[in-house]
């Protein structure tokens, strides 16, 4: 007759737990910075780029879109000679955020604010 026992000890060596907490950590960070999921997913490193550079200089215009309500805002990125682009919900929320960085001009870039339908100048 073949026994088996099962080990009552615990494998610290697991990394798995400390994969789980560190993605946790780094979730909350990152949803307390104020970069959304679709923004970090589809921009990376622009859309915190974008939030770090609205915190320091704040936006050199603001549009609303009168169809969704929502707000787009403009914001000077110095160190890459650019423009970034923060879009949030009626309720503030962030929806997306990203460097335009094929447009070189801030008039170029508020062309394509209002290009999109954000044709409401707020400030």
């Amino acid at each position: 007759m073949t026994t088996i026992t099962f080990s009552q000890t615990r494998n610290s060596n697991n990394p798995f737990p400390k994969i789980i907490i560190f993605c946790c950590i780094l979730t909350l960070v990152i949803l307390g910075a104020g970069v959304s999921a679709h923004a970090l997913e589809k921009h990376g490193e622009d859309a915190i780029t974008a939030e770090q550079c609205y915190e320091k200089h704040g936006a050199v215009a603001v549009y609303l879109n009168p169809s969704n309500q929502r707000k787009v805002y403009c914001v000077p990125v110095p160190e890459l000679s650019r423009f970034g682009i923060i879009v949030t919900s009626e309720e503030g929320k962030i929806i997306t955020q990203f460097i335009k960085n094929k447009m070189k001009t801030v008039e170029d870039v508020l062309r394509y604010i209002v290009q999109s339908g954000a044709t409401v100048k707020l400030r």
